[in-house]
C-alpha cells in the first residue's frame, strides 16, 4: 500500500489525484457479478484475480503498482524503442 500511495503523489492532474486518493482512503471493492459482491476483503489483502496472475493476498495492490509503474514509464520506453528502429 505504501508503494501505491507513493505513486499517488506522481499524479499531476489534481482532480484525478484527489479521486485516486479518495479510493485509497475509502476503498469499496465491488463486482457486477452478484455472487462476488461484498466479499468483505479489504483492499490491502485482496487478490487481483481468483486463478490468474497476482492471485494471492495483496495481489490487487501489487498488480496496480506494476501497471502504474508501466504507465509512468511508457513515454521513456516508447522513446527507447522508437530510437532502436
Amino acid at each position: 500500500m505504501k508503494a501505491l500511495k507513493k505513486l499517488l503523489n506522481m499524479i499531476q492532474d489534481t482532480n484525478l489525484r484527489n479521486t485516486v486518493q479518495n479510493i485509497l482512503n475509502n476503498p469499496k471493492l465491488t463486482h457486477e457479478n452478484e455472487n462476488l459482491k461484498n466479499l468483505g476483503l479489504p483492499l490491502e489483502s485482496s487478490p487481483a484475480s481468483k486463478k490468474r496472475h497476482h492471485s494471492y493476498t495483496k495481489g490487487l495492490i501489487d498488480h496496480t503498482v506494476v501497471v502504474a509503474n508501466l504507465v509512468l514509464r511508457y513515454p521513456t520506453l516508447q522513446r527507447i524503442f522508437m530510437e532502436e528502429r
